[in-house]
């Protein structure tokens, strides 16, 4: 039986965020697809103008606060210019469509719902490392099927809630109301005849930026993908979760990071990661991370043209260096990919990197990529991984 791989949204408490990979027969996948693809058109066709739905959800939520923004549209949604949230403009539109259809029918017609609760118990007890979610293990582990009843089917036969001091109730587990990507991109193939492009994130080396040639040169020979890349704060107390948000947020495929940006992509769990040159200890590299005030190799996109460094900062670097694998599954490992270069004097890493990642390789360069090597290692290895 054929089989395929949609990622879901996880959310465990407030702040514990997971995207989680199930395993779905292709015939289910096909079911459902063609269900939703009829649902859609018909809630195209009785609205009077679906081009404009911002304006009409913004009227059936009295202004649209964010919780009604949720409900209304069984997760975040896109703009006409494809840049909220990170879903594109068709995409955005479908989940707009989709509002009718219960997004946890949805996983229940796929039959994920135990793949997904197993998921986050697996992603919890891995996170762990403290005991400090041992109320949130007990609970997951005590509902069979706790996805259907938190989205509202039989709830009051799970305890999905406790009551906090102030006599309120805290929603302990939840799951996201965000349909699968995969799900939007197949729909909105179908609907509008436009293929989904898949995005890559760059991520820049020290002293560089999103303007970097490398991002330049990916996007003007990968037509077929969507490539993107942020300006990286310096402080990597800010650049971390900053990073990881961006890359949650603008629905990464595939990360690609060179050099200290190597670095920042290894972290990127849960995402296909390509790291080139990744400096992992860049406080520990001479002559490079020192208090002051430094150019850029190529300014920022909002214009800036030099960054600063502090005894702070470096201590930020230092303490990040000593956590680089805490998280990191078994499964992950096998998402990212090691490139290093032969002529690397400058940050090579390699050793420790093959320690912990079985996919490593070689190639003839040095510290920093040039076209040559972006064009014959760097883009067939991203084309051949996002096949995969």
């Amino acid at each position: 039986m054929s089989e395929k791989k949609v990622k879901v949204y996880a959310q465990v408490g407030d702040d514990l965020l997971f995207d989680v990979y199930v395993t779905v027969s292709q015939e289910a996948w096909d079911n459902e697809i063609d269900g939703l693809e009829g649902a859609v058109k018909d809630d195209i066709a009785n609205c009077e103008d679906y081009e404009n739905f911002e304006d009409d959800f913004d009227e059936e939520t009295n202004g649209g606060s964010s919780a009604n923004k949720d409900n209304y549209y069984g997760g975040y949604i896109g703009t006409t210019d494809g840049n909220s949230h990170g879903y594109t403009s068709a995409q955005g539109q479908i989940a707009y469509h989709l509002v009718s259809c219960e997004f946890g029918s949805i996983l229940a017609n796929l039959g994920v719902l135990e793949q997904v609760r197993d998921a986050i118990i697996k992603e919890l007890v891995e996170s762990d490392t403290e005991h400090q979610h041992e109320k949130e293990l007990l609970m997951l582990k005590g509902i069979k099927n706790f996805v259907q009843a938190m989205l509202g089917e039989d709830a009051d036969d799970y305890e999905l809630y406790e009551d906090c001091d102030s006599g309120d109730e805290e929603q302990i587990v939840t799951i996201w109301n965000r349909y699968p990507l995969e799900l939007l991109d197949e729909l909105a193939e179908r609907v509008y005849g436009v293929p989904q492009k898949k995005t890559i994130i760059y991520l820049h080396g020290y002293g560089s930026s999103s303007q970097s040639n490398t991002v330049k040169y990916l996007a003007k020979n990968m037509p077929e993908y969507t490539v993107i890349a942020p300006d990286i704060p310096i402080d990597p107390a800010e650049a971390l979760p900053f990073l990881k948000d961006y890359c949650r947020t603008h629905h990464a495929d595939l990360v690609i990071g060179t050099s200290m940006g190597g670095m920042y992509a290894m972290q990127m769990e849960g995402i296909l990661r390509i790291c080139v040159n990744p400096a992992l200890h860049l406080s520990e590299v001479k002559d490079v991370l020192q208090v002051g005030t430094f150019e850029r190799f190529q300014p920022t996109a909002d214009g800036k043209t030099h960054f600063t460094i502090t005894e702070e900062i470096i201590q930020h670097f230092k303490e990040m260096e000593q956590h680089l694998f805490v998280r990191e599954t078994n499964e992950s490992r096998y998402d990212c990919w090691g490139f290093f270069a032969d002529g690397d004097t400058l940050a090579n890493c390699k050793d420790e990197f093959a320690q912990h990642f079985p996919h490593v390789f070689d190639f003839h360069g040095e510290h920093r990529m040039n076209n040559q090597v972006i064009r014959d290692v760097i883009i067939p290895a991203t084309k051949r991984i996002l096949k995969e």
